[in-house]
């Protein structure tokens, strides 16, 4: 943590891969993908030409399985992004985990590997909130690989690190 504050402090963002990550072919995959994304050499894909459906469960899961640095998760509301009938970005939704204080959590987000879905995330949270009426949601950015950057872009507020 420390690394990172210091990193931060200096303009830098510092990505944390764990050794065995690396070595993992799939895991491997999603890295190189996140590395990409940093630096704007992922293929665009525009939200406009997007349409929204609800994801079930093993679609979800195998998704981000195959996108997603920490896997599946547990949810139980799932939006994906569809481009030419194939699954672009997911956003899943659960009760809060770790505070009583939120009455939802967004657990995961993510494009698929070597994609952005430029205006995904938006797109995604601002239909749950039409289709859900929340009255609170919380979510939690990995240091490891994220800056936090995306929830200023969704208005979220940040309580702490």
């Amino acid at each position: 943590m420390i690394k990172t504050e210091l990193c931060e402090k200096q303009n830098i963002q510092l990505l944390q891969i764990f050794e065995n990550e690396w070595i993992n072919e799939k895991q491997n995959k999603i890295w190189k993908s996140i590395i990409n994304s940093k630096l704007n050499k992922n293929t665009k894909v525009f939200v406009r030409k997007c349409y929204i459906k609800e994801v079930d469960y093993k679609t979800t899961a195998n998704f981000l399985e195959d996108n997603h640095i920490q896997g599946a998760c547990v949810s139980y509301i799932n939006y994906g992004l569809y481009y030419n009938n194939e699954l672009m970005s997911i956003m899943t939704f659960g009760k809060s985990r770790f505070s009583k204080e939120y009455e939802w959590e967004l657990i995961r987000f993510c494009n698929k590997i070597n994609i952005n879905v430029v205006g995904g995330a938006s797109k995604l949270l601002k239909h749950f909130e039409k289709n859900n009426n929340p009255l609170s949601i919380v979510s939690y950015a990995n240091r490891r690989w994220s800056n936090g950057k995306l929830y200023k872009t969704l208005n979220f507020e940040h309580t702490h690190n």
